[in-house]
């Protein structure tokens, strides 16, 4: 079968960027495919200085009024103060690593997108993706040429698999994106929005594909797991940006059934009486988190996805500025009444449970399109 070359955010301190290149991972090994991942991610160290902090905050939040300096500068605050905590980051940091190389063949580290140009490894494919590989949020406002394979050779074929932006962006920023992928041989994206924008702009043959994380199934994530040492019944809590939904929706649960909270979200929260906390877990121990609670609270997709994939009951909370590929899911997979509102006074999953089969169902379909887009990408 083919050498395949891949680009990603794998090497991010970030549960769903780990997974999801583990994901793709297997699903091409599989497959029979060899696979390499090219190690250049040259852009995260932005989280290490609280001045380019400041500015990523202000690119992304925008730099309206006393409210959001004050919430800049609080964070350029913790980040500072974080390093206090080297050494618990660090285990966080060395799990994450040992994970990805672990189950990841993984090239010398690049320094340089000139380096990469220079020394990449020869490879039948090349595929840029899953993943933010295309939101210039986290590369200062550049489009960074990796991410959109441009060091390739033009005899080579390159790919997009389930490339996002992040959010919405305008036309000039997508017509960039296109002209980048135009001696792509197959683009697919992990938004609709972002498909229906580029159809709209020109790009008639992008589709829409699942993230990597939903190609596997129970079974196989399930070998990633160890037992768990914690015994009794417990509400999970586990978020990317503090919210007092999130507070209210694990007080809900807690209020109604009586279970101790598990915390792993990164940030604080103002709820007490917690019974276990975990900020700094790997991707192993955050995947048997998930599996073995009996419900979950989260504001992030790749928490979403696998309290779905481990058939959990849970409760997702909108995010200021989501992305819509969660709402994409949860409405594809007939999941929406698991949106948190307050207004409520039950859901779906509290009288009936879900309905796991009719869900199983509705993601076979999905995953189907996305395996024939890989297969024709890598066949044709």
């Amino acid at each position: 079968m083919a050498k395949i070359g891949v680009v990603t955010l794998h090497k991010s301190i970030n549960y769903g960027g780990a997974l999801q290149a583990v994901a793709l991972n297997e699903h091409l090994k599989k497959q029979g495919h060899e696979v390499v991942f090219l190690n250049y991610q040259k852009s995260w160290p932005i989280y290490n200085s609280p001045v380019r902090y400041r500015k990523l905050r202000i690119h992304y939040y925008g730099n309206h009024g006393v409210v959001t300096k004050f919430r800049i500068l609080a964070g350029m605050g913790k980040t500072a103060l974080s390093n206090v905590f080297y050494f618990r980051r660090k285990r966080k940091h060395d799990g994450f690593q040992d994970f990805v190389h672990k189950y990841l063949v993984v090239t010398p580290y690049y320094h340089s997108y000139r380096e990469l140009k220079d020394n990449y490894p020869d490879c039948d494919y090349y595929i840029t993706g899953s993943d933010q590989v295309w939101n210039n949020y986290y590369t200062m406002d550049k489009f960074d040429k990796g991410y959109f394979l441009s060091f390739v050779a033009e005899s080579h074929k390159k790919i997009a698999y389930g490339a996002s932006i992040g959010g919405a962006r305008d036309d000039t920023y997508i017509k960039k994106i296109i002209s980048l992928t135009k001696d792509f041989k197959a683009v697919s994206v992990r938004e609709k929005s972002l498909e229906e924008q580029m159809h709209r702009l020109g790009a008639a043959q992008v589709v829409t594909v699942l993230d990597p994380t939903l190609l596997l199934t129970k079974e196989q994530w399930l070998g990633f797991i160890k037992p768990s040492d914690i015994k009794e019944p417990y509400i999970l809590m586990y978020g990317l940006e503090y919210s007092q939904e999130l507070d209210r929706a694990v007080e809900y649960l807690r209020e109604k059934y009586g279970y101790s909270i598990v915390d792993i979200f990164p940030g604080v929260t103002r709820l007490k009486n917690i019974k276990y906390v975990d900020k700094y877990c790997s991707p192993e121990e955050f995947l048997r988190y998930i599996k073995n609670a009996s419900y979950i609270v989260t504001n992030s997709f790749h928490g979403t996805v696998f309290s779905i994939i481990f058939e959990k009951r849970f409760l997702t909370i909108p995010r200021v500025h989501q992305e819509s590929r969660m709402y994409d899911l949860l409405d594809s997979l007939k999941l929406s009444n698991n949106l948190w509102d307050m207004r409520k006074e039950t859901y779906t999953f509290d009288k009936d449970g879900i309905d796991y089969l009719a869900v199983k169902n509705r993601l076979k379909e999905l995953q189907k399109l996305s395996f024939q887009f890989l297969e024709g990408a890598l066949n044709a």
